[in-house]
Order: C-alpha cells, then sequence, then structure tokens
C-alpha cells in the first residue's frame, strides 16, 4: 500500500528530528 509508505516516510522525518540514531536503528 503506498499509504503505509508514505506514512513510514514521515514518521521516519519526523523522528530523525527528535532521535537522530534512528536512521542507525532502521
Amino acid at each position: 500500500c503506498n499509504y503505509t509508505k508514505h506514512l513510514d516516510k514521515v514518521l521516519e522525518e519526523a523522528a530523525a528530528e527528535f532521535y537522530p540514531h534512528i536512521k542507525f536503528m532502521r
């Protein structure tokens, strides 16, 4: 589903602001 991909991208970008290390965990 494309919506899930969009939501995941938004959450990832939002989390990157608060948790810069989130990219290394994913």
